[in-house]
């Protein structure tokens, strides 16, 4: 009996207890009438209406019950029906996932094309099959691989396999095509002998820009192949055959690689994420005068760099790993020779689909002959300012020395002169009163040039009391501004011939500070830190924009902050230069120590 006619029977079971009980009930309060003349409705109409309601009612709400119960029933089995698709769905779409994640897994079509297969099978449930192409003819198929499912099989992969019979309706067709009686078809007498024996089968054409270039067979699925089976296949062969386009196509894209690699006018190496060699182009062949099938699978750093550079080179190659680039690094190579090449390095990391690193690229650019050109252009500058500084020192000493004197001499003169005139001439005396103060100012501003050129208290007392000087000297010159002093001895740090430097450095940006900073305060000082000596000269004037640095550099302002540069660059220092418009500038230098004691 159905859920639905139960339901039924439970109603009417319920409404005849409930007549019964009807009567019962009567026949208690009305004693006079008996149970079977209750029971059997002999009362009064209105019972008899009211008892035929209420089964009419219990009735028609079974009847309601059992249809309501019927659809829940036919809902759970439609729910259950869904869940079980979804399942397979699911485990068709996990398979297809698997599929795809072995078309990027493997770096060849047949080792991509045999794990496609092979989830295939598991989830179609085929134990036999094969995967084949066309020949160059198109009239015979290649075979990739056979799997026979287990069962006794002495056809070898290389018997030929015309295409003809159902493998050629389906090459036709471009479409999936099965038969689940295949004993029956006369097809059959194409097996070749020791073919393993066939009940179902199924062929599904790999199709690559509209033709048909090879075939999915399989075989022997238990209770026969099905429209979803073919459907489902269709997916997972069309992930073959986007293996084989995405091989045809890496293969293009690594041939023009190459050719771009090797026909590169610059140094261009390719190593592994361990930093082994993979490629190495003409030009890196040319520069090093070794030969890629020399240093293919070496280790790049031990081969190419001196031991003083392979710990920064280790480095470097952590850092491109960590953060997938590096830009203009400065690293020598080393020849097959011996000799070595100054090259600027960039590199770039690539990563698969997880994101793990698996080739390094890096690109070199000879600058060996911009390096010794620099080279030559500093020792060219040095050799400017030594003779500006020689130049400097004679003309200190020809105003120190000769004109200098000549104004002492001037003066005295003037003096006997104002001696010579008499009371009775009180404007003469005037004049020549004024005359002497004149020489007076005179001679201080070239003793002030002098210093300026050549400061002797440089040579005489170091650098500390020469700078102490210089400041004080601007203070007393520019008595509107605060200047605050922070100076070490420091002296011995630096040769006597290089202590010049500084002191032009400092010179030359407090000239700065006075001519274009209208400023309120400046900060200077001198001090070692660590391994080296910091100096800075700041202020909180007007500023400028930095990126405009270039065009404000013009001879006429003197060697300015290009000077400053070269000067630091001599000493194997750094400069640094901040500023901002209306926020004042900072300018600050550091110089490696090079101790040597200061000889008085």
């Amino acid at each position: 009996m159905r859920p639905s006619q139960r339901v039924i029977v439970a109603c009417l079971v319920v409404a005849s207890g409930v007549w019964i009980l009807d009567a019962l009930v009567d026949q208690w309060f009305f004693y006079e009438i008996s149970f079977v003349d209750s029971l059997l409705g002999v009362t009064t109409p209105q019972e008899i209406y009211t008892r035929l309601v209420m089964v009419i009612v219990l009735l028609g709400f079974g009847v309601a019950m059992a249809r309501f119960y019927g659809r829940l029933q036919e809902r759970e089995k439609q729910a259950v029906s869904a869940l079980n698709l979804a399942r397979m769905r699911q485990a068709e779409t996990a398979a297809l996932l698997e599929a795809s994640r072995a078309v990027m897994g493997h770096r060849t079509f047949a080792a991509g094309a045999r794990a496609i297969f092979d989830h295939c099978r598991e989830v179609i449930g085929a134990p036999a099959g094969y995967i084949s192409l066309s020949d160059a003819t198109g009239t015979q198929n290649e075979v990739v691989f056979l799997e026979a499912g287990g069962l006794p099989c002495t056809v070898s992969e290389g018997t030929p396999m015309p295409i003809r019979g159902l493998r050629a309706e389906a090459y036709e067709a471009k479409r999936v095509i099965y038969d689940n009686n295949f004993t029956q078809n006369p097809y059959t007498a194409f097996l070749p002998e020791g073919h393993v024996a066939v009940d179902n089968v199924l062929f599904a054409p790999l199709v690559l820009e509209g033709k048909a270039v090879g075939l999915l067979g399989l075989a022997n699925k238990p209770g026969g192949f099905t429209d979803h089976d073919a459907v489902l296949v269709k997916q997972l062969q069309n992930e073959m055959t986007e293996r084989e386009r995405a091989e045809a196509l890496l293969k293009a894209s690594e041939a023009r690689f190459r050719t771009m690699l090797q026909t590169a006018g610059s140094f261009i190496i390719t190593l592994t994420p361990e930093g082994r060699i993979r490629e190495f182009n003409r030009e890196a062949e040319r520069v090093t005068g070794w030969k890629r099938q020399e240093v293919a699978g070496q280790d790049a750093v031990s081969l190419l760099l001196s031991k003083d550079q392979q710990a920064l080179a280790v480095k470097e190659l952590q850092k491109v790993l960590d953060t997938g680039i590096i830009r203009s690094i400065e690293m020598p190579i080393r020849t097959k020779e011996g000799s070595e090449r100054t090259f600027l390095w960039n590199a770039d990391v690539i990563r698969d689909l997880s994101q793990q690193a698996v080739e390094i690229i890096a690109v070199g650019y000879d600058i060996t002959e911009r390096k010794l050109a620099e080279e030559k252009l500093r020792l060219l500058t040095s050799q400017l300012l030594m003779a500006q500084e020689n130049e400097r020192r004679r003309l200190s000493r020809e105003l120190h020395d000769e004109l200098g004197q000549s104004l002492l001499v001037l003066k005295m003169q003037a003096r006997t002169l104002e001696r010579q005139i008499s009371p009775e001439q009180p404007q003469l005396q005037e004049n020549c009163r004024r005359a002497l103060a004149y020489i007076d100012v005179i001679i201080d501003n070239v003793r002030r040039l002098s210093r300026d050129l050549s400061p002797a208290i440089l040579e005489d007392l170091g650098l500390s009391a020469a700078l102490h000087r210089l400041l004080e000297e601007f203070r007393r010159h520019h008595d509107t501004l605060q200047v605050e002093v922070e100076l070490e001895p420091v002296g011995q740090y630096i040769p006597r011939d290089q202590q010049i430097n500084i002191y032009r450095l400092f010179q030359e940006a407090l000239t700065n500070v006075a001519k274009h900073a209208r400023a309120v305060r400046v900060w200077a000082g001198l001090k070692k830190q660590e391994e080296a000596l910091v100096g800075w000269v700041a202020d909180d004037g007007a500023g400028f924009d930095l990126a405009e640095l270039p065009t404000r550099q013009r001879p006429k302002k003197g060697l300015g902050l290009a000077a400053m540069e070269e000067r630091v660059r001599i000493l194997g220092g750094s400069l640094q230069v901040s500023s901002r418009p209306g926020q004042g500038t900072r300018i600050e230098f550091s110089i490696p120590l090079n101790r040597q004691d200061d000889q008085p």
